[in-house]
């Protein structure tokens, strides 16, 4: 999956497998920044609506969310509706209501939690899941496989152990 951010286009390469330093030289500082001693940290760069997950100093995978304007490599991005990634990326075949939040993992199927009035479409051969609100407008972007490990002092790295920006973070500039 390629990116951009803000005004400059950068959709000729990939976050992932990135380096520290390049996300560094890119985002700029971050807001917080949480490590584990067996090899992962996390970088949230609150106004850019970004946290990255690294593994031993290389992106394995990534979060966006509002103020972002980072889009994937068809131009999608927070805020695009349900019917333009729909019309960028392939449709579904189903929906399903779920009762966990990250619940349901399949491709072709859009997911739908009542309880938050969410839904959730999975591109898994993309590495991209997306999160839309009530208004079915993209809200938040998991890019990239998320770290697995066989060590027993793996972290959950999960979507859910992500946290996201909150809303109303500033803008970062363009």
């Amino acid at each position: 999956v390629a990116f951009a951010h803000g005004c400059q286009s950068l959709r000729s390469r990939s976050l992932l497998g990135s380096s520290k330093e390049n996300v560094l030289r890119t985002f700029g500082e971050p807001s917080e920044v949480s490590v584990a001693e067996n090899g992962y940290a996390t970088l949230q760069f609150t106004n850019s609506g970004l946290t990255a997950v690294f593994l031993d100093a290389e992106l394995v995978t990534y979060v966006f969310s509002r103020p972002s304007h980072l889009t994937v490599g068809s131009g999608i991005g927070v805020g695009s509706s349900l019917s333009e990634v729909l019309g960028r990326l392939g449709g579904y075949t189903n929906t399903q209501e779920v009762t966990e939040w990250f619940e349901g993992k399949a491709s072709g199927i859009l997911y739908h939690h009542a309880g938050y009035d969410r839904y959730k479409l999975n591109y898994p051969d993309r590495g991209l899941s997306i999160m839309f609100g009530p208004d079915k407008k993209a809200e938040v972007f998991w890019v990239g496989p998320r770290p697995t490990s066989t060590r027993e002092d793996a972290p959950n790295h999960t979507s859910e152990g992500i946290r996201q920006p909150a809303d109303g973070s500033p803008k970062p500039s363009m």
